[in-house]
């Protein structure tokens, strides 16, 4: 379904921004940089922590297609509370 939605939003150049996590998440940031869409990994770690680390490579990727984007420091390690914050920022609230 990601595939599809991804593919009809093509000629509309969407930015494409998700959390970078299993799931639908990382399913929407590569189906994006298959049909050539930016997308944003907003991340609950310092950028220099990306988690899940099994998305590495997909978020190398998003660096020249988008980008990560985090409000923590260097180092900060992906705890629990730190994903609340992170998905204000993907929704777009204060």
């Amino acid at each position: 379904m990601v595939e599809k939605i991804c593919r009809d939003l093509e000629p509309h150049q969407p930015l494409i921004i998700s959390g970078l996590a299993y799931g639908i998440d990382i399913h929407a940031h590569k189906q994006a940089l298959h049909f050539g869409l930016a997308t944003i990994g907003v991340m609950g770690s310092g950028i220099d922590i990306i988690y899940p680390a099994a998305h590495k490579e997909t978020a190398r990727k998003m660096i020249n297609h988008g980008g990560l984007l985090t409000e923590n420091h260097f180092g900060t390690k992906p705890d629990a509370h730190n994903f609340p914050a992170r998905n204000r920022i993907i929704a777009g609230t204060l």
